[in-house]
């Protein structure tokens, strides 16, 4: 097995348990935090339920793109 194809492998079995996870977030719960200064439980589950997007979009981002370079030279 290639790098990629154990990578992807890994990725989908971290969102399968990632969305079983979520689904168990009672939403009449998403106010509750564990303490004053800790995010909210339904902000928590947001920046998780997220974190596949991001991570596809940077995994299909090309750093050589013209526009990145010219960020970067900035």
């Amino acid at each position: 097995m290639s790098a990629t194809a154990a990578l992807i492998a890994e990725f989908e079995q971290e969102c399968a348990t990632t969305r079983r996870v979520l689904a168990r977030v009672p939403t009449e719960k998403f106010a509750w935090k564990p303490h004053d200064k800790s995010m909210s439980l339904g902000a928590l589950a947001m920046h998780v339920a997220s974190a596949p997007s991001f991570i596809a979009n940077w995994a299909t981002t090309d750093s050589r793109s013209e526009e990145h370079t010219s960020e970067l030279q900035s």
